[in-house]
Parts: structure tokens; C-alpha cells; sequence
């Protein structure tokens, strides 16, 4: 026969699951959506970067919480028209890409498609088209030696290796080609800087291509290639660190997931296989396109094209302590890519190369680092569709190209607003900004 059970016993039980109940669903409605976090641009709805991390705090004088990598989303940012800054188009043809200055800053070099413009920059105005070259496979990025003797120019599994002199009297001498063995599809190019190796990422072969440029120009081309590092899925963006040994490559991986990863420098000149710092390249947002640093190598700046978004990391802590990198995260336009210091650092302007209307963001650097986020936009300058690669010139004039225009765009850098002070990196924000 079966006992009854006591009331009080009853009772009790009933009390513990309402308790229970209520707990529960307090713990849920406090649990952060997916992919939050990501600031002002980035919809919650959106995944997070595989290997997403959320950042320590490394900005004490930071008035926001450490942001986390952001997803993939369609949110975008804006900001005010600064409608009132001189911009002149100069009509190319084509589909400009990349433009680089010369260190004299006497001529500008566009990748068209498959041929090479060539400008006659004038300070304070739009530069004059006076040569356009036929080169076949000139379509991506671009690089200068620093003694202003060889162009270089991303295509295949390499890149093809112009005389600059000849190129501003009009003449395509391509001096020879450097090439991988099996690689392809190279989309930007930089040289070391004593100009001896050159450095390409293949994002169809998960590497960037190492090259002793100073061996091929000596040989006649017929060796020069030292080896791959391999970075992992499609490498796209790559920069020099500007610390003064210049120790290290910084190395985008448009993925998925996308990354960013630490290269050593010696080591991709004499043994690249073993080169990668980052085991494991690190979270970079969605779809990570270029990337550079500051002028003391102490930031790491990426444009996060996926994202809508442009990240701050600590260099420092990419090397040491990756997953709590990331510093600053302030959302942009639409796809951006290509992006550049003006104003003595103070200042990055963003390529929003699918927004409408399309435009070029300005942030401001400092905010950037102490008062991440919306903040930090200066205002937006009109531009040719599809705005693709900048390059700050002379320091007057930024130059940038519109792929879907056919035209390279002269912005007067004077007619910005006035920055705020000098750039600080992450920990010294104190009550700057």
C-alpha cells in the first residue's frame, strides 16, 4: 500500500521549481546575443569570427568597454558630409586599382587592368594622366623600392618588376618577372626596407611569396624566389611594421574565418616555412582586406570589409598575447578596404568601396584609440564608385582610385576639418581625445 505524501513536502517542492523558474529566465534575458558587442555597426543577428575572442582592457583612459572581433553584417555607419572638401576627378579608363606615389613625389602610378597610367602629380591639384602603358595582368597592387628605381606590379605568382625611369617617358620595360612555382592569384606586393626582398600574398595559394629581389635584378631574373610562408586562406593584405628594426609582416586572411597574422621578417628572408609567429593567425573580423601600422609600430590597423569595419590591435599583443588584441573598433560604410594615414597620423581615411553614395570615411586616430566607435568619424568626402586604394601623396593631395568610375580621385586634404591632437597608442589615452 502506497504512503501519502506529506503536505509540507508538497509545498516545498512547488516553491523550489517557481524559484528555479525564475532564475532561469533571469540568466536568459541577460545572455548577450550572438556576434554583440561589435559597436555601433555590427548587428547582433551576425556570427562571430571563428576564434573570436572578447579584448582585455587595454586602454585604461577609455571611456568604452573592450570591444570583441565582430561578425559578418550589413550594418553600416555614417557620418557627416564634408561636401565642402575639394575633390577633382581625372578620368583613367579601365578599372584603377591600386596607385602608388613616387618618393619623390613627382609621379603617380594607377593599375588599370591591364595597363599602367601614368600622372604628373602638381602640388595642391589633381595630377595630369601623360603615359598609359599597355602591361598585361596589371591589375592589382603595387609597390616603389625606396630609391625609386623599380615598380612592382601583383600578378600570377609574383609580380612583374618595371624600370621606373623609363615608365615616366612613357616606356612599359618590364626588366623581368617574379614568379613561384605553382603560385597564383597575387594581390598586393611591398618591398623590405633596404629593398633587397619583396614579399607577395598568393590568396590562391594560402602564402605569401618571398623573393630576393636584389639576386633577381643581378641575374637576370633566372632565380630570386626563396620560398612560401604559409599564412593560411587567402593572404590579401600585407604590411611592413614600422618599428625601427622592422622586424616583422602583418598578414591578412580574407578567409573564412578571416585573420590576421605575425611574420618575421628574417625569417621569410632565410627560411620562410618556419616564419609564421601565429601558429594560429588570429580573428580578424569578417572578410579582413588591408592592413598597416602606425608610425611607432605600435598599432595594427585593418579594414575589415566583411564587417564594415575598421579594427585597432596591439602589435604587442598580437605577438605575445593574441587573443586580447584587439583595441578599437569603429564602424564604417559599406566593404571597406583600402585605407592610409594623413595628417601626420592623425587622421585614417577608409575606402568604403560599396557604399551609397560612395564615399571615403575619415576617423579620427585618436578617438579612434580612446573613444572607440561612432565618435571617431570626422565626416564622409564624395568619391567615384567603387572607391578601391588610397595613397596620401605629398601630404596635400590623398589620390584615390574608383574602380567602378574609371577614374582616380584628388582630394584637397587641407579643406578637412582641424585634427585633434597628437596620436596616442593603447594604454595612454588618459583624458586625450
Amino acid at each position: 500500500m502506497k504512503s501519502k505524501t506529506p503536505l509540507i513536502t508538497l509545498l516545498t517542492g512547488a516553491a523550489l521549481g517557481v524559484i528555479l523558474l525564475i532564475a532561469s529566465t533571469l540568466t536568459t534575458s541577460k545572455a548577450p546575443a550572438s556576434g554583440s558587442g561589435g559597436g555601433p555597426g555590427t548587428a547582433s543577428t551576425a556570427p562571430a569570427a571563428s576564434g573570436g575572442a572578447t579584448a582585455a582592457p587595454t586602454n585604461p583612459g577609455s571611456t568604452t568597454a573592450a570591444p570583441t572581433i565582430p561578425g559578418c553584417t550589413q550594418a553600416t555607419a555614417s557620418a557627416t558630409s564634408l561636401s565642402s572638401v575639394r575633390h577633382s576627378p581625372v578620368g583613367l579608363g579601365g578599372r584603377p586599382f591600386a596607385v602608388r606615389v613616387t618618393p619623390d613625389r613627382k609621379f603617380s602610378f594607377v593599375t588599370l587592368g591591364n595597363s599602367l597610367a601614368v600622372l604628373s602629380n602638381r602640388a595642391g591639384q589633381a595630377p595630369g594622366v601623360v603615359h598609359t602603358l599597355k602591361v598585361p595582368g596589371a591589375n592589382k597592387g603595387e609597390a616603389i623600392t625606396g630609391d625609386g628605381k623599380y615598380l612592382l606590379l601583383a600578378t600570377g605568382g609574383g609580380a612583374k618588376v618595371l624600370s621606373v625611369p623609363e615608365a615616366e617617358r612613357g616606356n612599359a620595360v618590364v626588366l623581368g618577372t617574379l614568379d613561384s612555382p605553382g603560385g597564383r592569384g597575387a594581390v598586393q606586393v611591398t618591398t623590405s626596407p633596404d629593398d633587397q626582398f619583396a614579399f607577395v600574398t598568393l590568396q590562391g595559394s594560402g602564402g605569401v611569396a618571398v623573393f630576393n629581389l636584389r639576386q633577381a635584378l643581378a641575374g637576370g631574373f633566372a632565380s630570386g624566389f626563396v620560398g612560401l610562408v604559409p599564412t593560411g586562406k587567402q593572404p590579401v593584405g600585407i604590411a611592413v611594421s614600422a618599428d625601427r628594426a622592422h622586424r616583422w609582416l602583418y598578414v591578412t586572411g580574407w578567409g573564412p574565418p578571416g585573420t590576421i597574422s605575425v611574420v618575421s621578417m628574417h625569417l621569410a628572408e632565410t627560411d620562410p616555412q618556419k616564419a609564421l609567429l601565429t601558429r594560429r593567425p588570429r580573428a580578424a573580423g569578417c572578410q579582413p582586406s588591408r592592413v598597416m601600422t602606425s608610425a611607432d609600430g605600435s598599432v595594427v590597423w585593418v579594414t575589415a570589409q566583411g564587417s564594415n569595419a575598421l579594427l585597432a590591435f596591439s602589435a604587442a599583443r598580437l605577438r605575445t598575447d593574441p587573443a586580447h588584441a584587439l583595441t578599437a573598433l569603429v564602424p564604417v560604410g559599406q566593404n571597406p578596404i583600402g585605407e592610409t594615414f594623413i595628417n601626420g597620423s592623425k587622421r585614417i581615411v577608409v575606402a568604403n568601396s560599396d557604399s551609397s553614395p560612395p564615399s571615403l570615411m575619415v576617423i579620427d586616430t585618436q578617438k579612434a584609440l580612446c573613444r572607440p566607435g561612432k565618435a571617431a568619424l570626422v565626416g564622409s568626402i564624395p568619391t567615384g564608385r567603387g572607391p578601391r586604394e588610397l595613397d596620401p601623396g605629398d601630404g596635400t593631395t590623398l589620390l584615390a582610385t574608383s574602380l567602378g568610375s574609371g577614374q582616380l580621385e584628388a582630394v584637397s586634404i587641407s579643406d578637412l576639418p582641424a585634427a585633434s591632437g597628437g596620436t596616442l597608442p593603447p594604454g595612454q589615452c588618459g583624458n586625450s581625445g
